[in-house]
């Protein structure tokens, strides 16, 4: 990182896009004028000496090259090998988590080309203009009550008589987590489930929610157009843990000297241990954002116009390990077990789940369960026992709570089930599993009166790790193990055909 005002000569090899036009220290590049009707833009490389003028830093928001994007009709979402592409890279991953105040509109769920559109438009780096979409057909329109069509066959389903939510019966779904509300598509895939059956998912009137779709950073998955026209309100804050949504206020936070900062690090004394009032991963002061907690009121104010409370938002408090325990000012809680800190996420539970029931007691609330621990794209078999322990040990606990169900799934050994651009969480297949489960606790708890089909206990195993997803015209049995099979779908049809793991997202 250079200091403010240093000045730099650099060599780079310049894509230029159609539009773009690039001044360095010996010559002036007229921008090419051979843009394609469609939109698209002709490149042309160059090697340039690009005059930088450095702000906060080599990657900053105030890092400004002579080479500006100029509007036009063309367009271009900047690859690797684009200059401007490291640049949207480092302020997406680090540049808005240490100052989100330097990149005003845009928000920690921004897209890709959120970002690009916003260098863009400020004349940073180079970057030409993204080729954002935009809605073309009635597919991608924004009701949130569109269902599929086809639907599938009469006997996908099951029924209940006398359950909370009838058949055709509103469900206003309310999410509360961390990244994996953000960078995963489980609650989309659940409320696609819901909207097939012929739910009526209209939302409610939110308040605190901080988007209703997943970021661009999410996995694009193969039955993404039976969700991404769908509004799923989501509080979603990267890198948190439960207390983060636990407390209404920091007044009790003692301040103290830690890690080498003198004063900045305030605690808070929960369930005898010493946790970080600073809400980030690894409760780091650079990392935090504007926002230092999400009240319990505000929840439960949103919650009285719910149906049904999805909390993911304690994924990340066993997980301190990999954090050098900065959270537990060092002390490390859990570093033989995955239980270690389960008092501190039972406590946080219980504040949380009881402020919403105090506002709206017959609100159902779901508490999802803590995916495996994954290396690669797989689950990590040596891992697995300790995070099914503290499963365990929050679903008794919790479900000792009115109105209050866990939701425990399992993902199959030696299956892709993870993402490799956001490392450890789960994938388009560990989305479906997460929320096929969910509904079937909904439907078994006599919440839902419509459900999925799904296999009886002794043939779902077999389902699990199911490889051949067979084809059209499967019968009820066959039906319902494909909804169990984490690398098979059931299409509108009737036909069970193979499921991936789903493209990287932005």
């Amino acid at each position: 990182i250079r200091s403010e005002g240093a000045m730099a000569m650099v060599t780079s090899r310049v894509l230029v896009a159609c539009g773009v036009i690039v001044a360095s220290s010996a010559s002036t590049a007229a921008a090419p004028a051979d843009c394609a009707p469609s939109g698209g833009c002709a490149a042309l490389v160059r090697n340039e000496q690009v005059l930088l003028q450095m702000g906060t830093g080599a990657h900053g928001p105030e890092h400004r090259s002579t080479h500006k994007a100029e509007a036009g009709s063309c367009c271009q979402t900047v690859k690797e090998t684009h200059p401007c592409y490291s640049h949207i890279v480092w302020a997406m991953e680090l540049g808005y988590a240490a100052r989100p105040e330097m990149y005003p509109g845009l928000t920690p769920e921004s897209s890709f080309a959120d970002f690009q559109m916003w260098m863009h438009d400020r004349g940073l780096h180079g970057c030409p203009r993204p080729c954002m979409q935009t809605p073309t057909s009635p597919g991608d329109s924004d009701d949130p009550t569109a269902a599929p069509d086809p639907k599938l066959p009469s006997n996908a389903w099951v029924t209940k008589p006398d359950a909370h939510i009838p058949p055709g019966g509103r469900v206003r779904l309310y999410v509360v987590g961390t990244s994996n509300v953000v960078w995963q598509t489980w609650p989309d895939q659940l409320h696609a489930m819901l909207v097939e059956m012929g739910y009526n998912t209209t939302p409610g009137d939110y308040t605190a929610t901080s988007s209703s779709r997943p970021s661009g950073r999410a996995p694009i998955c193969e039955n993404a157009a039976d969700y991404k026209h769908l509004v799923t309100p989501r509080i979603g804050k990267v890198g948190w843990a439960s207390w983060g949504f636990a407390f209404e206020s920091k007044e009790d936070c003692v301040p103290e000297d830690y890690n080498g900062e003198l004063g900045k690090h305030g605690f808070r004394m929960i369930a005898g241990h010493k946790v970080s009032c600073v809400n980030s991963w690894a409760c780091d002061t650079v990392g935090q954002t504007k926002h230092t907690l999400v009240r319990p009121s505000d929840v439960a104010k949103d919650a009285r116009n719910a149906d049904i409370v999805i909390l993911s938002h304690w994924m990340n408090d066993s997980k301190q390990r990999w954090a050098s325990f900065q959270c537990f000012r060092g002390d490390p809680v859990d570093l033989n077990n995955s239980t270690g800190s389960a008092p501190i996420t039972l406590w946080a539970l219980r504040r949380l789940v009881r402020a919403i029931h105090k506002a709206n007691p017959k609100v159902v609330v779901l508490i999802m369960a803590r995916y495996p621990e994954a290396v690669g794209a797989r689950v990590n078999p040596d891992l697995v026992e300790r995070v099914a322990a503290l499963n365990e040990i929050v679903k008794t606990a919790m479900e000792q709570e009115p109105n209050t169900y866990f939701v425990d799934y399992h993902f199959p050994i030696g299956v892709d089930m993870f993402q490799i651009r956001n490392f450890g969480h789960p994938n388009c297949r560990g989305d479906r599993v997460m929320a096929t489960k969910a509904l079937e606790v909904l439907f078994d708890r006599g919440v839902l009166g419509k459900g999925l089909r799904l296999p009886a206990a002794d043939a779902a195993e077999r389902c699990v790790v199911l490889q051949k997803c067979g084809g059209a015209g499967a019968g009820a049995a066959g039906m319902a193990c494909c909804r169990r099979a984490p690398t098979c779908i059931l299409k509108k049809v009737g036909e069970c055909a193979a499921y991936g793991p789903g493209a990287p997202g932005a």
